[in-house]
């Protein structure tokens, strides 16, 4: 086991990026991770939020092939995602990688 910096850097990495499995360090469970999924998301021009099948919370969002006009999607400003939730806003449309912990929505 490395330093106490190393090993706090390695578990913010592990619960941002969701790539550990289940296992329990001094405090509490770490929640099962799942593989990001693909999930193909439109906005006709206002806000649409889309709940993440199995996901309590998703950790990463990654914009995969943009499908709307005049490049209109930028992260943070017209997709992004809330709790369980991916949301698209402004016209942005596009196939989207999404990573997520499994289970309930964790609020």
């Amino acid at each position: 086991m490395g330093s106490p910096s190393s090993v706090v850097l390695e578990i913010v990495f592990m619960m941002t990026f969701c790539a550990v499995p289940s296992y329990t360090i001094f405090w509490g469970p770490f929640f099962p991770c799942r593989d990001c999924t693909q999930q193909t998301l439109t906005s006709s021009g206002g806000l649409t939020r889309t709940p993440v099948p199995n996901a309590a919370n998703v950790r990463h969002m990654k914009l995969v092939r943009e499908s709307s006009a005049a490049g209109t999607c930028s992260q943070g400003s017209t997709y992004g995602f809330i709790g369980s939730d991916a949301w698209v806003d402004q016209g942005c449309s596009g196939d989207f990688k999404i990573c997520y912990i499994e289970g309930k929505e964790i609020v």
